[in-house]
């Protein structure tokens, strides 16, 4: 099995922040009392946010590459829950830890937190899903158009996102699209999928007539369908002719668009 893929620059250029908040936390909990003196405060929150707060972060930008070559998105919410409860607690001991052997001259005892683990894995669950939504996927604006570009000419490639890298997918050799919360992942005729910065709503408008809206959550390419069977409830099951015959179910209120391909 191949390690996971790991990008640390879009983090490290976070880190500055990261650090800023771990201060600011460390005064502000000096003066509410939380700690005996500022310094101790200050090297408690600063160590803890860089904990959490870094680990949250790699987890946010890498996640979307991680997860492209799952059967079905919401796995990757619950993969996402566990990651960073484990962060949570990770960050919990650390903090113990830093406690017992720097400030307590040696008193630390392991897994010996109790309700701070439960306390901070909430804490980074719903931090790590808001910084999620932010990062994932960040990619500068000269890299990546956005929605807001005039509808020109038809798309002819599409950017892809390969580690640090941007590759540019023919349109040619994509089977379909499949949303995914405010993107998409492109289906190829290698039977793969990748991820991609753009909307169904996005492609639909960018995209020449042969691909076609079948679904809410699928815009499929005409030329490479296989065959349509009828399925139920008036809705059809489309094959593709890629590697692996890829198929998906079209929803009911696309029936006349299915007509029109199959000339009903």
């Amino acid at each position: 099995m191949k390690p996971l893929p790991i990008s640390f620059k879009a983090a490290n250029q976070q880190l500055i922040w990261v650090l800023l908040i771990g201060v600011a936390l460390g005064v502000a909990n000096y003066a509410l009392g939380a700690w005996p003196n500022l310094g101790h405060s200050m090297i408690q929150q600063c160590i803890i946010s860089l904990v959490i707060g870094y680990s949250i972060l790699l987890i946010s930008f890498n996640a979307p590459q991680w997860f492209t070559k799952l059967k079905h998105p919401n796995w990757a919410y619950v993969i996402l829950v566990i990651l960073f409860a484990f962060v949570g607690v990770l960050g919990s001991e650390v903090q113990l830890l830093v406690e017992g052997l720097v400030f307590q001259g040696g008193s630390y005892q392991f897994l010996a937190g109790g309700g701070i683990y439960l306390f901070n894995a909430i804490l980074t669950i719903l931090l790590g899903f808001l910084t999620y939504r932010w990062a994932a996927p960040t990619l500068p604006s000269e890299e990546l158009p956005t929605e807001d570009l005039s509808p020109e000419p038809p798309l002819d490639k599409i950017p892809i996102r390969r580690g640090e890298a941007i590759l540019l997918h023919s349109v040619d050799e994509i089977s379909f699209f499949e949303a995914y919360d405010n993107y998409s992942f492109l289906h190829d005729l290698a039977g793969d999928k990748h991820l991609c910065n753009y909307s169904l709503a996005f492609l639909e408008k960018r995209l020449d007539a042969n691909f076609l809206r079948v679904h809410r959550k699928y815009l499929i390419n005409q030329r490479h369908i296989h065959q349509i069977k009828p399925h139920l409830k008036g809705r059809f099951v489309i094959e593709f002719n890629d590697q692996k015959r890829s198929a998906i179910t079209t929803g009911s209120t696309y029936n006349d668009a299915i007509k029109g391909i199959i000339k009903l």
